[in-house]
């Protein structure tokens, strides 16, 4: 029976963290993927997911479960595109040994895990409409115990009054400041920043982009901080993964790559841009202060 997307609208308001909550509170393996701020949608999507068990030939197993998936669709069927439904991989940080082919000052233990999404639930933020999505024929079986499961979780979560209740109870702030540790130190990391302008200097590289990383021993609560930077620091890119052991907690302005069901290309860059402006003559002011930047054509070029 050829797969496609269904969706089941649920009456009610609905908030996204006590949804998630009631959901996907103690799965092993959860998402909580936001589309919000300036240029979002004003979507959360949540969902609990199975773990995709990645070999060494990790690459080709991604290829071959996305492609098994899309081939199942209907023909045409690209609104199912519009859902985070799929394969979320997770690479992790200096993995450009492998990827890239460059080498990397410390070893890489880790492998990058996958989930495989095909269900989840998405909120929007302005109606606080709930509307069930998943990947398959129909709502039947498998898909049909998981939907009167979820409905069942969220009786009483969405009446107004339960609404306002869930939104102030939310605890956004992480408790107490956790102690770092950064991998270089202030010293070393002006080190490395006049290395790579050598390295640019001398021709090696057009452009750099000079990252580090912090550590803490303290236990910190990934959820309070996700709560925190998404209500500080909106994005349409941010998300909350946990994978078993591993949480990721993100945010960035950028659309790095995206690539339509046509083939259409788009990159977002926030580097060698600038916002638009008010008015014509402000927009031209901002398109002449970029043209005469040589770091902001570079940024922009690159």
């Amino acid at each position: 029976m050829t797969k496609g997307l269904l969706e089941h609208p649920v009456p009610g308001m609905f908030e996204p963290d006590s949804v998630f909550q009631a959901l996907c509170g103690d799965a092993d393996n959860a998402l909580w993927l936001d589309d919000h701020g300036d240029r979002g949608s004003g979507v959360s999507y949540l969902a609990t997911a199975g773990a995709c068990d990645l070999s060494l030939s990790w690459q080709g197993q991604v290829r071959s479960a996305h492609q098994t998936m899309v081939g199942e669709a209907s023909a045409g069927d690209t609104k199912v595109l519009s859902y985070p439904l799929g394969i979320h991989v997770v690479v992790p940080y200096g993995f450009a040994q492998e990827t890239l082919g460059v080498e990397v000052a410390q070893a890489q233990d880790e492998r990058p895990q996958a989930l495989v999404v095909e269900r989840l639930v998405a909120i929007d933020h302005a109606t606080g409409q709930l509307t069930l999505v998943a990947w398959g024929a129909a709502w039947e079986g498998e898909l049909g115990l998981w939907k009167e499961n979820v409905l069942t979780a969220l009786a009483g979560l969405g009446s107004r009054d339960s609404l306002s209740a869930q939104q102030e109870n939310l605890r956004v702030t992480p408790e107490g400041t956790p102690r770092v540790v950064w991998r270089k130190s202030a010293q070393q990391y002006r080190a490395m920043i006049a290395d790579a302008q050598d390295a640019i200097a001398r021709g090696d590289a057009y452009q750099l982009c000079l990252t580090t990383q912090m550590s803490s021993a303290d236990a910190l609560d990934p959820l309070a901080l996700h709560r925190m930077m998404r209500k500080s620091n909106p994005t349409h890119h941010q998300a909350y993964v946990r994978m078993g052991d591993l949480t990721i907690v993100s945010a960035s302005p950028e659309t790095f790559v995206d690539i339509s069901p046509s083939g259409m290309v788009t990159t977002r860059p926030i580097k060698g841009t600038r916002p638009r402006g008010a008015t014509l003559e402000e927009d031209t002011f901002l398109a002449e202060e970029l043209i005469a930047s040589d770091k902001e054509r570079a940024e922009n070029l690159m």
